[in-house]
């Protein structure tokens, strides 16, 4: 028996995507004056990176994808140029719950700023969220990415979002 179907697509599902500013090469390293910790995390997986004077952009990249290389994949692009080299950082699965987070545990302000300071040297510009336990107690802090502000030289590349259509009329 034939049947009509009608589907309609009005948005496909994207992964999470971020380029950092460019770098002179892929050993140079993160301008930082002592070790700063960050984590990224995707859904429940997580990975902890530390990015001290000596740490290269390579080693970052090596890092993410030790730790975290079932839910985010970390590359280095040459884009050519004088600072040509970018990180790549997407989430493996699209899908809006694959958004790539960063954040920094416990209550410090000094580690906040160094998890900030680590950012703002990959070329991102951050505001910071308090992340509070049922007692109001700050247990972290969400380092979310500031999109309208690329001065730094990083940007996000595309957003993860649903896919979102229409099937006979339901959505």
């Amino acid at each position: 028996a034939e049947q009509t179907v009608r589907l309609s697509v009005s948005q496909l599902a994207q992964v999470d995507s971020y380029q950092s500013k460019g770098f002179k090469s892929r050993s140079e390293t993160l301008n930082l004056g002592k070790e700063e910790s960050l984590t990224l995390s995707v859904g429940d997986k997580s990975v902890d990176i530390k990015v001290g004077a000596s740490t290269t952009l390579e080693d970052i990249i090596n890092q993410i994808n030790d730790g975290a290389g079932d839910a985010i994949k970390a590359s280095i692009v040459n884009t050519g140029g004088e600072n040509g080299y970018k990180m790549i950082l997407q989430s493996k699965e699209s899908g809006e719950k694959n958004q790539i987070k960063f954040s920094v545990k416990g209550d410090d302000p000094t580690a906040l700023q160094g998890a900030q300071d680590v950012l703002k040297e990959l070329g991102f510009n951050t505001k910071a969220e308090e992340i509070k336990d049922d007692q109001g107690k700050i247990t972290g802090y969400n380092l979310v990415i500031d999109t309208n502000n690329t001065s730094a030289g990083g940007k996000q590349l595309q957003k993860a979002q649903d896919a979102k259509f229409n099937f006979n009329g339901i959505d």
